[in-house]
């Protein structure tokens, strides 16, 4: 879930969806702010079982520090990637995410 504190951060824990969709609105009603505290919250639990999620949702939502991130991330495990979440992916996603390698 998300919680958001007196300093203004957002943390999540291990079920990110909700951060997800917040960040999906965020981009919907155009804020800004709410949607950089998502993207900098979900690059701070990013790992290669989630980061094909979070790459698309960011490449949807223009969120270019997310999508580079997880770019990385795939980049340097694709081999991992390729076997755990090639399936949840469009098959011209996975080309363009090995192509960037």
């Amino acid at each position: 879930m998300l919680t958001k504190e007196a300093t203004g951060e957002i943390s999540t824990d291990e079920n990110d969806s909700f951060v997800l969709t917040l960040m999906r609105t965020a981009k919907k009603f155009n804020l800004k702010e709410l949607m950089n505290r998502c993207e900098e919250s979900l690059i701070a639990g990013v790992h290669i079982r989630n980061c094909i999620r979070y790459y698309t949702t960011a490449e949807d939502l223009g969120a270019d520090v997310l999508k580079n991130h997880c770019s990385k991330l795939i980049s340097t495990h694709s081999v991992s990637y390729t076997h755990l979440r090639a399936h949840e992916t469009l098959r011209y996603l996975v080309c363009r995410l090995l192509l960037e390698k």
